[in-house]
This record gives structure tokens, C-alpha cells and sequence, in this order.
């Protein structure tokens, strides 16, 4: 008896089944989807090892995949108190929209599958084992001018890749630039893309148009106002900009 696959898809309460029995059509048409929608199965495909970090409205594990037996970092969001926010689903499902765009990047935090249940939204991202880029930077470990210059390149030429697909960070900042592994501080990792925004469109869609953090946002986005044309790329350059000031005056 030939094996049959199935996947159920689900929108706004309408339900359909695809059904086949050529299992590679049903695995390509798998990794076609989680790259797409939303899945409901995550009990079913990670384990949970440990907490391994903690937000405001949500909490970041340690997750092994069940299927590959590889190691990922899970993002879980509690549902109930995004919603309590203001525009939080909407910037939830553009946060989600923005990394899916920026898939293939090897320099900036990759989402690989996403997961809703009863009562969490859980993101599939890459695990990072090294760290923020400043913890690394301290008085008994100095970078030398040609490895500042080095992971400038790194992060201009990762950004660079932001802006060719019209997209602004907007919270450029230390603890946003991670190290991929320890003792490899040139393998650095763009994350957050929480306050990411598409530019070139409906300003109306735009979910806060004012954010960032005080020190290191750019005057205009703090400064915009609705009459006035949006601001543009060069705002996260000089968020850049600010951190690099900050490692170079570190030491002097």
C-alpha cells in the first residue's frame, strides 16, 4: 500500500488538504511553505532544552529540531501581551514579513520557520554562541585599528544588503550586532529586526514611524514628523556610526 501525505492548510477558518503520494513533491512543497506561513506544530518538531534569555514580551530557548537534530534559538512571544500593545500584531507580523525578505544573508539573523499556538508565537532563528560584539571588547582584549576597519566593512556590506532590499533597521545599536561563535569577532550578526521598516510605500502602513534607542537613533526619525517626507537608509549609517565612536573611544 503506497504511503499518502497530506498538508492542511488553514486562513480566516477556511480549511484545505492537499493530498499526494509522491513523498519528494510533498517535501518540497513542505519547504516551500515554512517559508510562507505559519505552522502549528511545533511541540511536534522542537524540543525545549533550556531558557537561554529573557525580554519584556517574550523569552529566547535553546531548541533542538526533532526532525534534523540540529540546535536553533527560539524566540517565544506571549501572545496576550502583544496584543496588549499598541500595534502589536501589526509590528509582530512585520517583523516576521521583513526576515523572510532578508532570507540567504549570512551576516544578519536568519528566521527559519515560524509557529503560533493557543498561546505563543515562537520564531526559529539561528543560534548565536559568541555573544554581543562589545562583550568581547574590553581593556584586556583591545582591537587593533585594522580589525575595527574589518568589521565595519562586515557590517556596511551586511546592511548594504538591508538597504538594496528598501529596508531600514531603525535600532541599530551594540547589543544588536552579535558574534555568530566565540573568538571569531569578524563572523558578526545584524538581529532585532523588531522596529525594521520597509521604505517606499504607504506611509500609513508604516508601524511607528518615531522608535529606536535614545543615543544611538538617527535626529530625523526622532524628529519626523507626518508633514514631512520619510526618512531614509542613511539614518542606520548613522546609528553605525555611533557605535564605532563608542569602541574607538573606548580605549582612549
Amino acid at each position: 500500500m503506497k504511503t499518502l501525505y497530506y498538508l492542511k492548510l488553514e486562513r480566516n477558518e477556511a480549511k484545505t488538504k492537499l493530498f499526494t503520494f509522491d513523498q519528494d513533491v510533498f517535501q518540497n512543497f513542505h519547504r516551500a511553505l515554512l517559508s510562507r506561513c505559519i505552522l502549528d506544530s511545533f511541540q511536534k518538531d522542537y524540543k525545549m532544552i533550556k531558557m537561554i534569555g529573557k525580554g519584556s514580551f517574550a523569552k529566547v530557548y535553546l531548541a533542538q529540531s526533532l526532525n534534523t537534530k540540529e540546535f536553533y534559538a527560539v524566540k517565544a512571544f506571549y501572545k496576550d501581551q502583544v496584543l496588549a500593545q499598541s500595534s502589536g500584531r501589526s509590528a509582530l507580523l512585520n517583523e516576521i514579513d521583513i526576515m523572510r525578505k532578508l532570507s540567504g544573508r549570512k551576516n544578519l539573523l536568519q528566521l527559519y520557520e515560524v509557529y503560533e499556538s493557543k498561546n505563543s508565537i515562537y520564531f526559529v532563528v539561528d543560534l548565536l554562541e559568541g555573544g554581543e560584539l562589545l562583550d568581547d571588547l574590553t581593556p584586556e582584549n583591545p582591537y587593533k585599528e585594522s580589525k575595527m576597519a574589518e568589521l565595519l566593512k562586515n557590517i556596511l556590506e551586511a546592511l548594504n544588503y538591508v538597504h538594496d532590499k528598501n529596508i531600514i533597521h531603525r535600532d541599530l545599536k551594540p547589543e544588536n550586532i552579535l558574534l555568530r561563535t566565540k573568538n571569531n569577532q569578524f563572523n558578526i550578526v545584524i538581529a532585532d529586526f523588531g522596529l525594521a521598516t520597509p521604505i517606499h510605500q504607504d506611509l500609513r502602513k508604516v508601524v511607528f514611524k518615531r522608535c529606536g534607542t535614545p543615543g544611538y537613533v538617527a535626529p530625523e526619525i526622532l524628529l519626523y514628523k507626518d508633514s514631512q517626507s520619510f526618512y531614509e537608509t542613511n539614518s542606520d549609517v548613522f546609528s553605525v556610526g555611533v557605535i564605532f565612536y563608542i569602541m574607538f573611544d573606548f580605549f582612549n
